[in-house]
């Protein structure tokens, strides 16, 4: 039998701010999860995870996390759909915007 973890997730200050339960492989140190704090999904970095069994197959962990520096949050980011359909419509609108300006340009240097 699988056992069922849930971990409390705590900042570095000792703040316990959410619980995080995952389908796949235990949490390690420097993994980036997303967690919902005041009210927004952010990305945090885990410092550190504790386990301790409890009754039968379950067990209780806490997740010590920190705010990642900016390369682990523009990772955790890019791996998202939503930022990927958005920067695809940002540069798709600024090729609509260029395009007429450097056409009026090089219809000016025609003779």
């Amino acid at each position: 039998m699988d056992s069922q973890t849930i971990f409390i997730v705590r900042l570095e200050s000792g703040e316990n701010i959410a619980q995080y339960t995952s389908q796949s492989a235990r949490p390690v140190a420097g993994d980036v999860i997303n967690i919902r704090h005041r009210q927004r999904v952010k990305p945090f970095e885990i410092v550190e995870t504790t386990l301790q069994p409890m009754i039968g197959s379950y067990q209780i962990g806490v997740l010590i996390v920190k705010t990642p520096a900016t390369g682990a949050t523009m990772r955790a980011m890019l791996h998202g759909a939503p930022l990927h359909d958005m920067l695809a419509g940002v540069l798709f609108g600024f090729i609509l915007i260029l395009f007429p300006i450097l056409k009026n340009l090089r219809t000016k240097k025609e003779p």
